[in-house]
Formats: structure tokens, sequence, C-alpha cells
């Protein structure tokens, strides 16, 4: 046992691997959030668009945090 691996980041490319999945998971979400303002913009109607982002950020805030 006195060879056990002490290593846990083997290589540059797991960490530019980690960074390309964390942008890509970011687009994602940036691109889900717009996604879902814009349903609920299509439901609404015309209006002030500050009062509708607030109410979207109310009913949808739990997500984000994730």
């Amino acid at each position: 046992m006195s060879q056990e691996r002490k290593k846990v980041w083997i290589h540059a490319f797991q960490t530019k691997m980690l960074m390309r999945i964390g942008v890509y998971w970011l687009i994602y979400l940036v691109t889900l959030w717009n996604l879902l303002f814009a349903w609920r913009l299509l439901q609404e109607g015309p209006g002030n668009i500050l009062e509708q982002y607030g109410r979207f950020l109310q009913d949808y805030y739990p997500p984000l945090i994730l």
C-alpha cells in the first residue's frame, strides 16, 4: 500500500475539459432562461417589460439558484 496514488488532477486536459463543460452549462442555462421568459411574454402579451421580468424572476428564481 505504499504506492497509493496521491495525485487527483492528472493533466491540464482535465482542467480544460472541466472549464468547457462549465461554459456549456452556462450557455444552456442562459438559453433556457431566455426561452422561458420569451414564452412568458407570449402568454402575457404586451405590457411593461420590467414588471413582467420582475414577476418572471419571482416565479422562476429557484432554478436560477441551482
